[in-house]
């Protein structure tokens, strides 16, 4: 009994450690927690975007390659990678172009296919964002 308690007790560290080294980057890359629960940094130009965007898909897998990039697109980037703490749960990592400048998006969702927003292009067609599990 007092094994299964220390391996808990492991693991419980373990877990707050990941959550606390996570939560630091994201503060340090000027990530605020928003009312629409999720992570949101604000930057000045795509390169900025992209750049934070490859940034967050390092930290949260062992990713090396470089991100597919959509150049003409108002979400040049839109990706995801499995939650590294809760494998029932993924992060979604995008930017979209708002206003002046990008917004980079984290937000956290359950690992199931999920419509997650629309855009506009501005050739007039209208991109619609889906999380497809695999």
């Amino acid at each position: 009994m007092k094994t299964i308690k220390q391996i808990t007790a492991i693991v419980l560290l373990l877990v707050l450690s990941s959550a606390t080294h996570a939560q630091n980057f994201l503060e340090d890359n000027g990530f605020k927690w928003t009312d629409k629960n999720e992570f949101l940094s604000v930057v000045n130009s795509k390169e900025e975007a992209i750049e934070l965007c490859t940034e967050l898909v390092r930290h949260f897998s062992n990713r090396e390659r470089p991100l597919k990039v959509h150049e003409l697109s108002k979400v040049p980037v839109f990706w995801w990678v499995t939650h590294p703490v809760e494998q029932s749960k993924v992060l979604i990592i995008y930017c979209i172009k708002y206003k002046d400048g990008y917004d980079v998006v984290l937000k956290e969702i359950k690992n199931e296919s999920k419509y997650l927003f629309s855009v506009d292009e501005n050739n007039g067609e209208i991109i619609d964002f889906y999380y497809t599990k695999s």
